[in-house]
């Protein structure tokens, strides 16, 4: 094997071994809402208001479709805790 093989079958043993610390890639974005609804009554229509939420929703492209899913509030903090929620991807393209 030519010293240029061998530094490239290091580079991808490198970049292999990267990838494998990365647990689930989740590319796309996470947005934050907060929402009314339709009670005349409820404190979203109050002066000032207090919406409810936050309600977090994870936008994302998946074999040329786009889609969305609500994430529960519970999910996020223990993944942002762990650094996963979309880390993983943001690593991965720096790679």
């Amino acid at each position: 094997m030519t010293h240029r093989a061998q530094q490239l079958a290091k580079q991808i043993a490198k970049v292999k071994a990267e990838l494998m610390k990365l647990k689930a890639l989740r590319p796309g974005s996470l947005s934050q809402q907060y929402n009314v609804c339709g009670n005349p009554s409820c404190r979203c229509k109050a002066s000032p208001p207090q919406r409810h939420g936050p309600y977090y929703q994870l936008n994302y492209t998946r074999k040329g479709t786009g889609g969305t899913r609500f994430v529960k509030q519970a999910e996020v903090k223990l993944n942002n805790a762990k650094g996963q929620l979309l880390g993983g991807t943001c690593r991965w393209r720096g790679m």
